[in-house]
């Protein structure tokens, strides 16, 4: 029982935590791999020159990753920059239990709530991608600071004689934070919005601390696009294309109801973004939520509970916003953080509130925490790490056993998206998980110049090495490239159907 009087030993529930953290992901420090733009990374990053992500709009970012990048020379050395977030999130995990703890306390919502909420984050793919995946690795800053930042925020609201009071320090913490995160990964800001979701969650109803959250979480993204603008201009440099504002509103708005929140509600199960058993499920849980709160609320006017969830729904809303404005419709698990994280709560709480007897929620608790944390542990190993680190190992060795001083081209011929999937049987999603690294149409380039390198030591020559690919064989076989003893063909999908 003492996951539900965690009031009284804290420490020991973070301890809990920390240690289902490590377990879950000590393997990613005991493989060597390079997973699709890590090694773009480790090329292109040591000049400092690129301003690739600042065009994004991720300054912060872009500085980290120059700096960590710049500081490694091998793809061995990938594993320190996967350490580094990793540790990042151990650092998080106490500010995320406490704020959520606080906001419980205050706001009289469950005991147990501060535990698995965030031993559902640590579990999150978001956060699983975040740290097997290192050119991913600014997303606990990112989501962080965006949850500090609304903190803040919520904390310092005060009603005296019906007047609103907010301390100024309190309010340039809050924007000073909210832009860190925006300028660190923009999706993640979201994150500002959850204290106000779990106080419209707790109050079953949308107040003016509510209104004030969503009125400064407008002020602090026109202070970051001023900002942004303005970096762009001092850098002498153009927005990417991607970052393009999207004017088609009902289409994006049938888009976050399709895509992202369906996904949400899958809680960290990893399915294919257009499977049908996903959507399903999707429904199936939604509708059961659903049934749920109403019968809940059967004492209160329909018309009440419909306009909360309504409010619920426009909050999920906002929080995927900086998404949504975006031209590019792109839901992978590292833009869905704070959504993923928003629909939980909510859920747990309707669901705890259906508990009569604190035995019979103690045992939902236990068991929802077996099942995330053994979802994690599935995901990161046989959704990522063992397809990924054994076409890496392989290619690898194809690579270095068969290069010589003679070959200044190598012609790739990557494997398709789904070769995971017939291979393996897992999931795949997106761009993160179950989907080979070689399939990206840049990871070639970038991959075999570093092999060549790390086997030569001469940067000069691997930068001078041709590397042209081709996705199959049969779009290498219509290009019908000229193949002389100065070319090294690597097919990926023949050199993996032999291990």
């Amino acid at each position: 029982m003492y996951l539900m009087n965690a009031k009284q030993r804290p420490f020991i529930s973070i301890l809990l935590l920390l240690l289902v953290a490590v377990v879950v992901y000590y393997p990613v420090f005991l493989n060597t791999y390079a997973y699709t733009d890590e090694s773009a990374g480790l090329w292109q990053f040591r000049t400092g020159n690129e301003h690739t992500l600042i065009q994004f709009g991720r300054l912060i970012t872009e500085k980290m990753a120059v700096r960590l990048f710049g500081s490694i020379n091998t793809i061995n050395e990938l594993l320190f920059i996967r350490l580094f977030s990793f540790c990042g999130w151990l650092l998080s995990v106490p500010v995320w239990y406490f704020i959520i703890k606080k906001i419980c306390n205050r706001e009289s919502l469950p005991d147990s709530m501060p535990f698995l909420a965030t031993l559902f984050l640590i579990c999150m793919p978001a956060v699983t991608s975040s740290i097997v995946w290192s050119a991913c690795f600014e997303m606990f800053l990112a989501n962080t600071a965006g949850l500090v930042s609304g903190y803040f925020l919520y904390a310092a609201i005060k009603f005296e004689n019906g007047r609103v009071e907010v301390g100024s320090k309190f309010l340039i913490i809050s924007i000073a934070l909210g832009v860190v995160s925006l300028f660190t990964y923009q999706n993640c800001f979201g994150c500002f919005l959850l204290p106000f979701a779990l106080q419209l969650i707790a109050n079953n109803k949308i107040n003016r601390s509510v209104i004030i959250g969503v009125v400064m979480y407008f002020v602090i993204l026109v202070v970051y696009y001023m900002l942004y603008k303005y970096s762009l201009k001092a850098y002498g440099i153009g927005p990417n294309d991607r970052t393009a504002f999207n004017t088609n509103v009902p289409r994006k708005l049938l888009y976050f109801l399709v895509m992202p929140l369906k996904s949400s509600f899958l809680f960290n199960v990893i399915l294919n973004e257009v499977s049908i058993v996903g959507f399903v499920a999707y429904i199936v849980v939604a509708a059961g939520v659903l049934i749920l709160y109403f019968f809940q609320q059967r004492k209160m006017a329909v018309s009440d509970s419909v306009k909360t969830l309504l409010c619920l729904v426009l909050l999920f809303i906002l929080i995927y916003f900086p998404s949504l404005i975006a031209k590019e419709n792109y839901a992978s698990n590292r833009t869905l953080f704070a959504l993923n994280m928003a629909v939980f709560l909510s859920v747990f709480t309707i669901i705890a509130n259906a508990f009569k007897k604190q035995k019979a929620l103690f045992a939902f608790v236990i068991a929802g925490a077996i099942f995330f944390a053994g979802n994690a542990f599935y995901n990161v190993r046989c959704q990522f790490l063992k397809p990924v680190v054994n076409e890496f190992a392989q290619v690898k060795n194809f690579l270095i056993s068969n290069y010589h001083n003679d070959i200044d081209t190598v012609y790739f011929i990557r494997p398709h998206q789904d070769f995971f999937e017939k291979k393996y049987g897992i999931n795949r999603s997106w761009d993160e998980f179950g989907v080979p690294s070689t399939f990206f149409d840049w990871t070639p380039i970038f991959l075999t110049k570093l092999l060549i390198y790390e086997r030569t030591n001469d940067r000069a020559l691997a930068e001078k090495i041709v590397v042209k690919s081709w996705l199959g064989k049969e779009e290498f076989e219509n290009a019908k490239p000229v193949l002389s003893k100065n070319t090294l063909l690597v097919d990926v999908e023949d050199i993996l159907s032999n291990d």
